[in-house]
């Protein structure tokens, strides 16, 4: 408000009446009070030649969601793989461009969806009580409930500037649990490494990697995963390749195919699906992607 101060909203008085109706300033120590003017602003151009920002540097927001530390993080996500294949030869640095548009679109979305936020947070008086009640009436909805609760949801998926053929369309890859022939079962990104993925559905992906394209796939680090069938023996694991279970098809119902190939990007955003015979499509678009021969 127009008639507070910094030092005036620090003082110990005014801090437990702050915290007096919520609970009882007694039962809590203060270790530290400040004050924090909070701001949505993204910058203009996310890369200048050598030069990239990211987090902070490249985007503030309100903290009315958490999602200022989780966009920076995305943030390195996306760019560090395509950093340390550029810085090694293994790609054109024309790959770092698929940066900002990859992360600006979301990021806008998400500070959009904060200051939304905000603005209903920090309401007072007759506005209060109006969103009160209106909130309380969602949460008696199944649908309004479920969606109130899982709100990021509904910022639409980017397009990907670097991605290859048959892309779902949210290509962050999902996370089931799946089995393994000996020992517990474990999420499916125990088993993707850093680098590229391929996940074969019903499919070996080592397999489906021909002799004259190991060397693109050997440049990017990849690792594969068999994905068997609930009926299916296990197999002999080939070199670099683990066999799992998915047992309730997540990775089948998301990639919407029976027998074929993920190509899963470092950031876990998928590359593209392929079917069972398209090794040759798969290899050449990544090194269409990046920019190789």
């Amino acid at each position: 408000k127009g008639d507070e101060s910094s030092e005036s909203m620090t003082r110990p008085g005014t801090i437990r009446d702050l915290l007096s109706s919520h609970i009882d300033p007694d039962l809590v120590k203060i270790e530290r009070a400040a004050v924090y003017t909070f701001r949505d602003a993204i910058a203009q151009g996310w890369r200048r030649g050598r030069l990239l920002i990211a987090g902070d540097a490249a985007h503030q927001m309100p903290p009315f969601l958490g999602q200022g530390l989780c966009s920076g993080l995305r943030d390195a996500h996306n760019i560090a793989w395509k950093l340390a294949l550029v810085a090694k030869e293994a790609a054109n640095p024309e790959l770092l461009n698929s940066y900002e548009p990859e992360r600006r679109p979301h990021v806008e979305a998400i500070t959009r969806l904060a200051v939304r936020a905000g603005k209903a947070i920090q309401a007072s008086g007759i506005r209060a009580k109006l969103r009160d009640s209106a909130f309380g009436l969602l949460h008696r909805i199944p649908g309004a409930h479920a969606k109130l609760l899982n709100i990021e949801s509904s910022i639409r998926a980017v397009p990907l500037a670097f991605s290859g053929r048959d892309l779902p369309k949210k290509t962050l890859l999902p996370q089931p649990i799946v089995e393994v022939r000996i020992g517990d079962p474990s999420l499916l990104d125990a088993f993707l490494g850093d680098g590229f993925a391929l996940i074969g559905l019903g499919v070996s992906p080592r397999s489906w990697v021909v002799a004259e394209d190991i060397t693109t796939w050997q440049n990017l680090v990849a690792r594969s995963v068999h994905v068997i069938a609930e009926n299916e023996p296990w197999p002999e694991d080939a070199e670099g390749e683990v066999s799992v279970r998915d047992p309730f098809e997540v990775l089948r119902n998301w990639a919407r195919i029976e027998r074929g190939i993920i190509v899963v990007r470092p950031d876990r955003h998928v590359f593209g699906v392929y079917g069972s015979e398209d090794w040759i499509l798969a290899a050449a678009g990544i090194r269409e992607g990046l920019g190789l021969r």
